[in-house]
């Protein structure tokens, strides 16, 4: 068991030893949150009127460090939907469990109508604290592709108000709790059962692994993906598409734990966008390296990510594939189209757009990529899930023309890719929030791991080194479910 309502060591420390005495221990945390957390919910439900018949109520206060992979690990069943966003380079994380509120939308909806419904819930409620409730949640990749029973557990569009979300960020750890107060909410009787139902969530034990057969199985289909490789590029090759991506899946078994998953992607790859979502039976998870973008008050980031290299097998070697890839003119030309598209997807949401003028080696554990980073300056009426809309999907993930390329996959992958490639992250009260394109990823399901991948096609891609290079994208991911090529 990774976290207990005592002081427990990983409860009164920091992650990076050191006592946090200024914060309260788990024990003092059900006093402290029945308290403040009364006082929220009776201000809310003293400005529930007929025109106002529900008001958001979000308290926060300080938390002791509590180990987040195990935390996720032990509720995802039993509190969903429950979500883990960790970026360990920017020494964060964020849990989310259980559920104040969900906006939806479908497939003929814009996202920007599901920021402006977050921003009118959010424009009356109570918050008390200093950390601002928060959505967390992700797209489908194409929402116009029909679901199979594979992401049943998925809706096109969620953004979730978790009941409770849990902070941290510079060595602060918050405890943040939201609900919904209508005119029949029992505030005191409510909050005393919160606090009991935080209780019950840090003394939830890990579950055991994943019963499973074999340790390691794989199916794959190689040969008719090499086709559509084939006849993809031919594609191309005729005129009417630039670029196109094509996924791929595989089955493996998941043998290991699943914070024993995450550990190992952390350590493996300490700079990725780390991203759990548990629903119902399944679970997506992955560590993207791929930044849609970033937005802090008026300031954006962004990334072009494309044109893909392996590592090598010593650093000399390594260099070398490097320097190939910096004057590949494939690759340089798939990353151009990516950057073209950026320019012309933030034109309208910025006032200054600052792009680096050549691109530099991005260097995963087992694969490295061309990466130019873009900052912009917004203007006034920008909005993060409005960009993200012009934005997605980059040609990275989705290819040129856009509409032709969609088209293509629609007809010729044989794939649903759900929220594969989608964007994933959060969104808070001000607009501010970070979203990542679900790259690098599995989607779980009791015993068994739904690995995905991609490639760019242009007229010069080549069917097996495109298998090769897919190959390579699910590499890491398969060593953290099984266990292999990595310590732990």
């Amino acid at each position: 068991m990774v976290h207990q309502p005592a002081d427990h060591p990983l409860a009164s420390a920091a992650p990076g030893g050191s006592a946090m005495n200024q914060q309260p221990s788990l024990r003092d945390v059900h006093g402290c949150l029945t308290g403040g957390l009364t006082e929220c919910l009776h201000s809310a439900r003293s400005q529930v009127s007929a025109a106002r018949p529900r008001v958001l109520a979000s308290f926060s206060m300080p938390s002791p460090h509590v180990e987040p992979f195990g935390l996720f690990t032990a509720n995802r069943e039993q509190v969903q939907p429950a979500c883990l966003w960790h970026v360990q380079a920017q020494g964060q994380y964020r849990v989310g469990l259980g559920l104040a509120h969900e906006f939806n939308a479908g497939p003929a909806d814009s996202w920007q109508t599901l920021e402006n419904r977050w921003r009118d819930m959010a424009a009356t409620a109570v918050v008390r604290g200093d950390h601002r409730p928060t959505l967390f949640g992700g797209f489908a990749f194409d929402r116009r592709q029909p679901r199979t029973r594979l992401w049943r557990d998925f809706p096109d569009a969620a953004l979730t108000l978790p009941r409770f979300e849990l902070h941290e960020s510079d060595g602060q750890t918050r405890l943040i709790v939201n609900v919904l107060i209508d005119e029949h909410s029992q505030c005191d009787p409510l909050a005393e059962a919160l606090a009991g139902e935080w209780a019950e969530i840090l003394a939830r034990p890990l579950p055991g692994a994943p019963a499973t057969g074999d340790q390691f199985v794989r199916l794959s289909m190689a040969h008719l993906w090499k086709q559509d490789v084939f006849h993809a590029v031919n594609q191309i090759k005729r005129g009417g598409l630039e670029k196109v991506v094509l996924a791929r899946s595989q089955n493996v078994a998941a043998a290991s734990p699943l914070e024993q998953v995450m550990q190992r992607l952390m350590r493996k790859q300490p700079n990725a966008y780390l991203f759990a979502f548990a629903r119902g039976s399944s679970c997506f998870m992955g560590a993207s390296p791929e930044c849609l973008l970033t937005v802090r008050g008026d300031q954006l980031h962004t990334m072009a990510l494309a044109g893909t290299a392996p590592r090598g097998v010593n650093s000399a070697d390594d260099a070398r594939l490097g320097e190939q890839l910096l004057l590949s003119e494939k690759d340089n030309s798939e990353h151009a189209m990516v950057i073209d598209c950026i320019r012309h997807g933030l034109a309208e949401h910025c006032l200054a757009l600052d792009i680096a003028c050549r691109p530099r080696l991005h260097k995963l554990p087992h694969i490295q990529h061309l990466l130019t980073p873009v900052q912009a300056t917004l203007a006034p009426n920008a909005s993060l899930l409005g960009i993200a809309q012009s934005l997605h999907p980059t040609p990275a993930v989705g290819g040129l023309p856009r509409n032709e390329a969609l088209d293509y996959i629609r007809s010729h992958e044989q794939l649903d890719r759900g929220w594969y490639a989608g964007p994933i992250g959060w969104l808070d009260d001000q607009g501010n929030g970070e979203l990542a394109v679900a790259l690098r990823s599995a989607l779980l399901n009791g015993h068994r791991a739904t690995l995905f991948a991609g490639c760019g096609l242009v007229s010069g891609s080549e069917p097996e080194s495109e298998y090769r290079e897919s190959d390579l994208k699910m590499q890491a991911m398969r060593e953290a479910l099984s266990g292999s090529g990595l310590p732990g």
